[in-house]
């Protein structure tokens, strides 16, 4: 995230505590669950993360949905008992990052009788936990006593949340597949350590929570795990399983066996080969190229040699955009209108480009097909192939290139042959996105849309 223009969700709903508020001693609900909805949502370069503004339709939503708990415990008050609500607990399917999240009570008029955060700018908040924030009265004393946050005062909640949305896992289509195996590997390095952290302090309650917890994630992620790490979450539910027999009751560890039972019979659908073509899919959808300059074209028959500058800004994914293509030659002009195809790869030489600051696959070889002008006439297609072969440019190539006039029987009008060529000035930039990166509309252009 961009601290110097953080994204901001305001999220709003009813309570609804009409019921059980007040009960002179009986036994109250232990909590009280509502979906919220998102009501209005901001973006600035100089707010307060925690700054409202009105509803704006060119920020992106943070999350689409959350649900809200509202722990409720019962104080002495006199000769009755009071129920309070002490805890905001925010849950949601969707991951954010950094856990920056803030909980306000609000009564009838609308002002706040009570706050809370969970504010951790160094974590992010990892589908679908549970995150409990302790409510503090405003204010905290009324004629020197403590206040209370009674449950019929409190009318309307309102969460804020800071950060941005994390693509992964719950977009899996649009997912980077190393960027899922990397969140599957955090999730259960998260779990293996919370276990280890506080096991002196479980009970067969909290084992039991524990292996539900560690169920969802494994039932909602599973079918898009690869061998491995189905392989990894499935051992590890059958040695806590077994390790923890005795904590367990009969039928919940009758339940976890039989949900073992299904992950082992679910483990041959895994396929590490095909996840590797999932793989490559993904990767080929993972940034983009830019760059661009200069290159001498041998002599070819009756051709002679001559100059071909370039310069470029192309995704690896050809729905998204902008898409540009310039090439000029002996006086002729090619410019991209219609990125058609276009393909990322790692071709496995040693001649890596440097590492970047945005996370992602190393991909150094780019292939496109598209339409455009040629000379400033629509109908021209071109079918390219360049290299990133690292800085500072000179051994980065344009390795095949062709442009026909399908408008005329597919006539060439410029063939570089088979021989790679190697930039003379210039330099040829593969660029990951990062994981926030959004998905940007397609090129719309001034020549009308053709089929190859």
């Amino acid at each position: 995230m961009n601290p110097s223009a953080p994204i901001l969700l305001i999220i709003a709903a009813v309570a609804g505590f009409t019921t059980g508020a007040y009960l002179d001693g009986e036994v109250s609900p232990h909590s009280f669950r509502i979906p919220i909805q998102i009501m209005d949502y901001t973006d600035g370069t100089s707010m307060s993360i925690f700054q409202t503004a009105e509803m704006s339709g060119k920020v992106q939503t943070i999350i689409d949905h959350a649900i809200i708990d509202f722990n409720i415990a019962q104080v002495p008050d006199g000769e009755f008992f009071r129920n309070v609500v002490d805890e905001c607990i925010f849950r949601s399917d969707e991951s954010f990052k950094p856990l920056c999240i803030k909980c306000e009570f609000k009564n009838q008029w609308n002002k706040v009788i009570a706050t809370g955060e969970k504010i951790e700018l160094m974590s992010s908040y990892e589908a679908p936990k549970q995150i409990h924030i302790g409510m503090e009265p405003v204010p905290k004393m009324i004629n020197g006593k403590p206040a209370f946050i009674d449950v019929q005062n409190v009318k309307n909640v309102q969460i804020s949340i800071c950060g941005v949305k994390d693509k992964c896992p719950d977009d899996h289509d649009k997912c980077k597949c190393d960027e899922r195996k990397k969140d599957h590997k955090k999730h259960y390095d998260d779990f293996d350590k919370y276990y280890k952290d506080n096991k002196k302090k479980f009970g067969k309650a909290e084992y039991s929570k524990y292996m539900n917890d560690y169920e969802d994630y494994l039932n909602e992620n599973g079918k898009y795990m690869d061998s491995s790490d189905f392989k990894m979450f499935m051992n590890y539910h059958e040695k806590f399983l077994k390790d923890n027999k005795n904590y367990f009751s009969s039928n919940d560890y009758n339940h976890y066996s039989e949900e073992h039972k299904k992950y082992s019979k679910d483990y041959p659908k895994h396929d590490d080969d095909d996840d590797d073509d999932n793989d490559n899919e993904c990767k080929e959808k993972s940034g983009f190229f830019v760059g661009g300059g200069k290159v001498y074209v041998p002599k070819n028959g009756n051709i002679k040699s001559f100059t071909l500058t370039h310069g470029f800004e192309l995704h690896c994914d050809a729905t998204q955009a902008p898409n540009n293509l310039e090439i000029n030659w002996m006086k002729n002009k090619f410019h991209l209108e219609q990125l058609v195809k276009a393909t990322c790869i790692d071709d496995g030489s040693p001649n890596e480009p440097p590492p970047s600051p945005h996370p992602g696959p190393t991909l150094d070889v780019y292939k496109g097909e598209g339409y455009g002008r040629y000379n400033g006439v629509c109908g021209a297609y071109a079918t390219w192939e360049m290299d990133d072969n690292g800085e500072p440019g000179k051994k980065d190539q344009i390795i095949n290139l062709e442009i026909k006039n399908k408008k005329n029987g597919d006539m060439v009008l410029l063939n570089i042959g088979n021989t790679p060529l190697s930039l003379q000035t210039g330099n040829h930039q593969f660029v990951p996105h990062p994981s926030t990166h959004p998905n940007p509309p397609t090129q719309t252009t001034p020549c009308p849309q053709m089929t190859p």
